[in-house]
């Protein structure tokens, strides 16, 4: 019988091969599968997810920190917007920003996404508003935490609330 590390190891080596091929797939297609034939699109082509899985990390939940900080917090997160509901979300004291891939035993494949960190664990703000989420679901986190100020000056040079991420990796790539 399977215990719930075994569960847990298993998911982490699950989301680390898709990383793995995704990062075959991508440096192999020399920037044609995101359309990217510009240099930032041909750096991340062939170092993207090779960068994402030497600097990443995974994270843990604490869903009792979350709930506490959206009970005082002026922001009230909105369904399908994570990436604007981290970014908010990060102006309460000690809370940084994270994005990666978060995998949940509810939806069991990657997905792009971003959150909240505060003490190093992960305070997910968008998934308090999952209708599917059970009281039991497990959830992986792998991903980067982004200086606050990087990820606010992104914000007013794209003039979007995020997705970042690859923005942060080449920056890291350059140097």
């Amino acid at each position: 019988m399977a215990t719930p590390a075994d569960e847990e190891s298993g998911v982490k080596g699950f989301l680390f091969q898709y990383l793995q091929q995704m990062d075959d797939m991508y440096s192999k297609s020399a920037g044609r599968m995101w359309g990217w034939t510009d240099e930032m699109g041909l750096a991340l082509c062939s170092h993207y997810f090779k960068w994402l899985m030497d600097n990443g990390q995974y994270y843990e939940r604490d869903d009792e920190r979350m709930n506490e900080l959206l009970e005082t917090s002026y922001y009230q997160p909105e369904l399908k917007q994570c990436y604007q509901n981290s970014l908010f979300m990060m102006q309460e004291d000690g809370v940084g920003y994270c994005e990666g891939y978060m995998i949940s035993s509810s939806l069991p494949i990657p997905i792009e996404h971003a959150w909240n960190v505060v003490d190093g664990k992960v305070v997910d703000f968008t998934s308090s508003l999952w209708d599917w989420k059970a009281d039991d679901e497990k959830r992986i986190y792998f991903g980067v935490e982004m200086p606050k100020q990087w990820a606010l000056g992104k914000m007013n040079e794209l003039m979007i609330t995020g997705p970042y991420l690859k923005h942060f990796v080449y920056e890291q790539l350059k140097g």
